[in-house]
């Protein structure tokens, strides 16, 4: 959630860098040689001048003046390494780019670094990491794009995914009602289910019918007669096609199974080539749902119009552990930054770990945008809180059911983990008459949901942790518990949180703060506001290996050296100019 300073994610800047913007790269790689190296870093390297901060523009800004590309920094990073091989007198090699691998970014709390970027070239290809990353950016925005398009106009009103349990004598797959503002044609609900990593639901047994069936007796997923489509098609190329029965099939190419209604299929008007769930009754339909045969675009039927819903299904299970992926992604145990229900390993051919990533309350399925991790190492609630804000974050204020929903969904592997909630005593005396519950982040304390008998209020201190039955209090110096943590900020404004971004690689974040490096000033080493000869004296006066902490060793990898030398040279100039 927010700080008390802040607002809401399209609103005021992150509290933390004020002032400050950040640009998207646009600009292409030029590659740059050494004696073009030097002339630009030459011209860097010069003192601002008083016609630098034009009248009215106070000195550390300039109106209208966007934040370097990351093409330019690119560049930037070239010529200081060409310089630094005269300065200091020894080989340096031209960095074309900073190595992702020599970036950090934010890392799981589980001790293991989001899998993100991207995987290493394996023929072993030099590669320019500049462009991978604006190419990867286009590929997201147009999949993004895409993905909008197809889903746009639903409303995503209906509960949350379900899924078939194993324990229960079910498969494991997950299972989703979804609800259109119109009719959407069989053809459009298959594409908004692989938009979401999912396929329209298919049905191999029985047992699966029923659990089908149970889905699909949502309200919001029928209109008058006609209910949601399912992944049943006629296949008109196959050889086993003739009307009304032959060649009929899955989506996922499953063996068909089928499960019609009485007197189904029947081709009615012909060109019924889909499956959805249909009732007889026009005046009461759910309880009399069965399997029917259907056209795509347009219907002859009685109160039976198009479809206004359709039932996904995820099955997938991309790294074989025996785990949908779907569950995975939704609890945080793999990393899914780009949000497709598809866990970013998987997408990038390297290894999955198990542990406790960061997840999106998406906004295309009403979330607010935030994201959430469970961090599973035991604090007291101060020092959990402490630890958020070095993160970028807060601890979790839970203000909706959609939001305490998410924190169980994603906290169910470790016991009662702390959020910001706390019984406010200021100025109260005594022990907790007139005290106050609050959430650190200054928002309305007016959602809760209290397990029974709770808050019991034993104390001063008290905290709320969660549990899976509801919030408990408990004292913060008297308890170590695990915690979640909340990031909502956009220092820039563009309507997207900026750990999102960073998690996708999207935004740098070399000193891995949960902040995007566009949105601070890391190489204005001596604070005057400014990145100028004075801190690259300071950067030269410390170069090599040094301790943690170090201000010159600005993307914390230990040392020194050319890597932080690009960076200082990507922000030259005034900060937030």
């Amino acid at each position: 959630m927010m700080h008390p300073t802040m607002g809401k994610t399209d609103a005021t800047p992150d509290r933390r860098v004020a002032g400050a913007t950040a640009v998207e790269p646009k600009d292409g790689w030029t590659p740059v040689s050494a004696d073009e190296a030097a002339r630009v870093v030459r011209a860097l390297t010069q003192e601002p001048s008083a016609g630098d901060h034009p009248a009215g523009v106070p000195e550390g800004g300039r109106i209208g003046e966007p934040r370097p590309t990351v093409a330019r920094q690119a560049r930037a990073i070239a010529a200081g390494a060409a310089v630094f091989s005269v300065v200091l007198a020894c080989e340096m090699a031209l960095i074309s780019g900073i190595p992702a691998q020599n970036v950090p970014t934010a890392a799981s709390l589980s001790g293991q670094a989001p899998q993100h970027g991207h995987p290493s070239s394996p023929d072993g290809a030099a590669r320019n990491p500049i462009q991978e990353q604006e190419q990867q950016m286009n590929r997201a925005t147009v999949a993004a794009a895409a993905a909008g398009l197809i889903v746009a106009g639903e409303s995503f009103a209906q509960s949350a995914a379900v899924q078939w349990r194993v324990e229960a004598g079910g498969n494991g797959h997950w299972y989703l009602g979804c609800a259109a503002n119109e009719s959407i044609t069989w053809s459009d609900a298959r594409g908004a289910a692989a938009a979401r990593g999912g396929h329209l639901a298919t049905i191999t047994d029985d047992a699966e019918y029923g659990f089908v069936r149970d889905q699909a007796g949502n309200p919001t997923l029928w209109i008058d007669r006609s209910g949601p489509w399912i992944g049943g098609f006629q296949d008109r190329g196959s050889n086993s096609f003739s009307e009304p029965a032959g060649g009929w099939r899955w989506v996922t190419d499953e063996a068909w199974f089928p499960r019609w209604g009485l007197g189904e299929p029947n081709n009615v008007g012909g060109l019924e080539d889909y499956l959805h769930f249909i009732s007889a009754s026009c005046s009461d339909p759910i309880p009399n749902r069965m399997l029917n045969d259907f056209p795509d675009a347009s219907s002859i039927h009685p109160c039976a119009p198009i479809p206004v819903g359709y039932i996904i299904e995820w099955s997938a299970d991309c790294n074989a552990d025996g785990i949908v992926d779907y569950g995975q992604c939704r609890d945080g145990s793999l990393p899914d930054y780009n949000s497709n229900n598809i866990p970013d390993c998987c997408e990038q051919g390297v290894p999955c770990s198990v542990g406790m990533y960061a997840v999106e309350s998406r906004g295309s399925e009403g979330g607010n945008g935030h994201w959430y991790e469970v961090v599973p190492v035991r604090r007291y609630w101060a020092d959990a809180d402490a630890f958020a804000r070095t993160r970028g974050g807060d601890l979790a204020s839970l203000t909706s059911a959609a939001e305490d929903q998410l924190a169980r969904r994603i906290s169910s592997r470790v016991d009662w983990p702390w959020v910001g909630g706390f019984l406010d005593c200021t100025g109260v005396s005594g022990c907790c008459g007139g005290c106050a519950w609050r959430w650190t982040t200054g928002e309305p304390f007016s959602f809760t949901n209290w397990r029974p008998s709770e808050p019991n209020q034993a104390g001063v201190t008290e905290r709320i942790a969660v549990t899976q039955s509801g919030w408990v209090d408990l004292g913060g110096t008297g308890f170590q518990m695990p915690s979640i943590i909340e990031w909502s900020a956009d220092c820039d404004s563009d309507g997207i949180v900026d750990y999102g971004q960073i998690l996708r690689g999207e935004r740098p974040d070399a000193n891995t703060n949960g902040v995007p490096d566009g949105c601070e000033c890391l190489a204005d080493l001596n604070g005057d506001g400014v990145v100028q000869g004075a801190d690259l004296g300071l950067m030269l006066a410390a170069w090599g290996s040094v301790p943690a902490g170090v201000a010159a060793d600005i993307n914390r990898d230990g040392a020194v050296d050319g890597n932080d030398l690009g960076l200082m040279l990507a922000g030259w100039g005034p900060c937030g100019g």
